[in-house]
């Protein structure tokens, strides 16, 4: 029995060195069915509903629909206010809702929210609820406009705290709470950070200037070294370094070292160690510690027409590794890594784009640069240092089937280019062509004109397969 092999040849193509990529964004806003285009705060829970949280209402998405909650007078099982500043989901998979006029706990079995009333405070009006934190005990930390609410671990009753006696200190307009895997739990407030180790609040000082005009910390993180992240108003990012009894600002990020777009920063997401999604009030910021550098994407960069606004105001990424991020009158732009793995390149041809509809065959030459086969059009090309591709040559401007190249093999300064006319050579150095046609009175002719394979071997040898003459070999000179 005669033994057959089978030969499979794969060719990998990785345009990354030719090819920028970049990420593109699919905008989410009321057109889609957001209840208002200023978002404010994101959250995945445990069963995966996406929950967004704007100036007017709150959104649960299914992935595919969108479930309105708001206000209803007289309905103390609606929201508190339309105004959602703040979702947070514990560990017993309880939601909290903060609003602009109050606290409260949704019941997935009833699909209703309870309000939570919490402990009298200095003001006689309803709280504005700014942040909502569960530390390891299992207490509910609320931070408000007006003070600090510590809810019991059962979540039945809270207890006021005011970090400055004076009401109208704006050390008690909380805007970021957190604990740190020592334990340690920080609070940003408009007038600076705080550290709470368990018996008082400690103030931490930023800048030189005594009590007055510390930054407003809108966000706090740690990394995995254990360096706190503050996100500031109108300081960029301080990067604090708690390993010591006085905490120290180990280095900032901000207009100043061209790596932040503003330096309002609202919120800081680690994707891994290799890139950092900041929130600003001039776009989104992906940096790379390891680089020291960032790139901007903004509503104002030509390049990502799909950002919708400026102010991003969070950033969420969910368990199937998608991007979401909370945009100030510009809805949620939403990424997914693995739907931008390609992007359309225009072949171009006497001034105008993508008339080419079918590309058939690629092939990468030892210079690294790109030759592309197509269906009626020719043969495209592509310099290693380019970022499109030109049209290199056609056989023929009447017939069609001249052009449409079914496959590609170089053999030195020739490339053999197989049609469903026939078999062409090219020197690509004066770009002369010699056609090889079928002809039946002709014994030693290409034996059909469909040339659907082509293999080059370095003793001058041209391996041709056709579709229904078989496979000849072509000895070149």
């Amino acid at each position: 029995m005669q033994k057959r092999t089978f030969f499979l040849f794969i060719i990998i193509l990785q345009l990354t060195s030719v090819f920028a990529r970049e990420i593109s964004f699919e905008k989410i806003d009321m057109t889609s069915g957001l209840s208002h285009n200023s978002a404010l705060c994101l959250l995945e829970d445990h069963e995966g509903f996406i929950w967004i949280g704007t100036r007017d209402g709150l959104n649960k998405f299914d992935g595919v629909n969108f479930e309105i909650y708001k206000h209803v007078f007289f309905d103390t099982s609606s929201l508190p206010n339309d105004q959602v500043n703040c979702i947070y989901e514990t560990k017993n998979h309880e939601i909290w809702v903060g609003t602009a006029n109050g606290l409260c706990r949704y019941s997935s079995k009833k699909n209703r929210f309870s309000r939570f009333d919490l402990a009298p405070t200095v003001h006689s009006e309803s709280e504005f609820i700014r942040s909502i934190f569960e530390c390891s005990n299992g207490e509910l930390w609320v931070g408000t406009t007006s003070g600090l609410h510590i809810i019991d671990s059962k979540h039945k009753t809270s207890k006021f705290i005011l970090l400055r006696p004076e009401t109208e200190h704006l050390a008690n307009n909380i805007q970021s709470i957190f604990q740190d895997n020592k334990g340690v739990i920080w609070l940003g407030t408009r007038s600076g950070l705080f550290r709470y180790t368990g018996k008082k609040f400690d103030r931490i000082q930023l800048l030189d200037n005594g009590e007055k005009d510390q930054p407003i910390i809108r966000d706090i993180v740690e990394n995995n070294e254990g360096l706190l992240w503050l996100a500031t108003e109108a300081h960029g990012i301080y990067v604090l370094n708690n390993r010591n009894e006085k905490p120290l600002v180990q280095y900032e990020l901000n207009t100043a070292n061209q790596i932040l777009p503003s330096n309002t920063v609202r919120s800081i997401f680690f994707a891994n160690k290799e890139n950092v999604w900041i929130g600003t009030f001039g776009g989104l910021c992906i940096y790379h510690p390891e680089l020291n550098r960032a790139e901007t994407y903004n509503f104002t960069n030509s390049r990502l027409e799909s950002f919708s606004n400026n102010s991003v105001r969070d950033i969420l990424r969910d368990s199937q590794g998608g991007f979401w991020v909370a945009l100030y009158l510009g809805g949620v732009n939403y990424y997914h890594p693995q739907k931008n793995m390609f992007r359309k390149i225009g072949l171009n041809k006497a001034g105008y784009k993508n008339h080419v509809s079918m590309v058939s065959v690629l092939l990468e030459d030892s210079q690294n640069n790109l030759w592309l086969g197509t269906e009626g059009n020719g043969i495209y090309f592509a310099n290693k240092n380019q970022d499109s591709f030109a049209e290199y040559l056609k056989f023929s401007d009447v017939e069609t089937t001249e052009n449409t190249i079914k496959s590609m093999v170089l053999q030195k300064y020739r490339l053999w280019v197989g049609t469903i006319a026939g078999l062409n050579s090219v020197n690509i150095k004066t770009k002369q062509i010699e056609k090889f046609r079928y002809n039946s009175y002709a014994s030693n002719s290409i034996h059909s004109g469909h040339v659907l394979a082509l293999l080059a071997e370095s003793n001058n040898r041209i391996w041709v397969g056709t579709n229904g003459g078989g496979v000849q070999i072509l000895n070149v000179s």
